[in-house]
């Protein structure tokens, strides 16, 4: 089973990139036909900035794209796309800190990519991450009549195939994205509560010791786990059938006290009659 403690920052920064470049996204195409495929924007060569705003931070991150290459990469005909994403000001500091390069490959007959590859710039985080989407090639990938985009896209891919749908007003569209990182049973977040046995702290310790070494006094503790989370095994709580929810902005308080604390006390209230 795979777990991911990532908080969900790069969602949200793909449905904003995806904002940018489409007037709707949501459900399915009604109708269910599928769209002729345009490669208008997947010319080579082409590269795109951003910088994106969330909750109230006018500048949460800088995002390039570009599209790289058409060719024979890993034996059959693709077009290599590639994205550096990096959190800056007090989103990377508060909140995550990303700084990674991704490249895809995609089919050029449908955009469906087939090979997506993350690698950090972070020296902590300095595994690479490699997913193959296992999809057909060619005309074998071209998909019969059905609702929505059949296949499964990384946030590369997805972003340029939302730039080759025609910008009609009223018109929603239906993707399956997935995490460069992996498929996950479980995910969940880390909340800043850890008990580790004596060899363990010691471990986590000269992780510390390291950071602090290169300069990096100044960041959240949670930039310490990946390399402890991958060479310790770290347990954990289900809340799946328990009310909860992450505070960290003002809108955040205030859904909790209209949304998620009354059902806390009508919980509290139904296990104080069963005692």
């Amino acid at each position: 089973m795979k777990r991911s403690l990532k908080p969900p920052f790069i969602s949200t920064l793909f449905i904003l990139l995806l904002a940018s470049v489409l007037p709707l996204f949501a459900q399915e195409k009604d109708g269910g036909t599928p769209l002729a495929f345009s490669q208008s924007p997947y010319r080579v060569g082409e590269r795109l900035t951003y910088n994106v705003a969330f909750a109230s931070f006018p500048s949460a991150a800088h995002v390039e794209v570009e599209v790289v290459s058409r060719g024979t990469h890993f034996g059959r005909d693709a077009v290599q796309l590639r994205a550096h994403v990096e959190t800056t000001g007090v989103i990377n500091v508060a909140l995550y800190a990303i700084n990674s390069d991704y490249t895809t490959y995609i089919d050029p007959q449908t955009g469906l990519p087939f090979r997506s590859e993350e690698r950090p710039r972070d020296a902590i985080r300095s595994a690479d991450f490699v997913h193959d989407f296992n999809q057909p090639a060619g005309n074998e990938a071209i998909p019969p009549k059905q609702k929505g985009f059949p296949g499964t896209y990384d946030f590369v891919s997805a972003f340029y195939r939302a730039r080759a749908l025609p910008l009609v007003v009223g018109e929603v569209y239906n993707f399956s994205v997935r995490g460069g990182s992996g498929d996950f049973d479980v995910i969940g977040e880390s909340v800043g509560f850890l008990k580790v046995s004596r060899t363990d702290a010691t471990f986590l310790r000269a992780i510390l010791d390291e950071l602090v070494a290169q300069g990096r006094d100044a960041i959240e503790h949670e930039e310490a786990y990946p390399v402890f989370l991958s060479q310790r095994v770290v347990g954990f709580e289900r809340v799946d059938d328990l009310p909860w929810t992450e505070i960290d902005f003002p809108e955040d308080l205030q859904r909790a006290e209209r949304e998620v604390l009354p059902r806390i006390i009508a919980l509290d209230r139904k296990l104080e009659g069963r005692n």
